[in-house]
């Protein structure tokens, strides 16, 4: 078969496609991970009136970015 007679298979996706759409699943998986530690960052240094609350809440929120990161890198190879 002759190369113009070949018709391109639109449905399928192109390797640079493929590795767009990972990297966008990528960037939404930290970012729905991140979120909730802005969140307790905030509580923890402007909103909790107890002191032991503070430290609990930003305690938790230093195990967050690591979290973060290691769901963020999880995928196909």
């Amino acid at each position: 078969m002759a190369r113009r007679d070949r018709v391109p298979d639109i449905r399928s996706l192109t390797d640079r496609e493929r590795r767009d759409a990972d990297i966008d699943r990528r960037k939404r998986r930290y970012l729905w991970v991140m979120g909730p530690y802005l969140v307790l960052v905030v509580l923890g240094f402007f909103v909790l009136p107890s002191r032991t609350a503070r430290i609990v809440v930003l305690l938790v929120a230093i195990a967050v970015p690591p979290v973060a990161a290691i769901l963020a890198n999880a995928g196909r190879r």
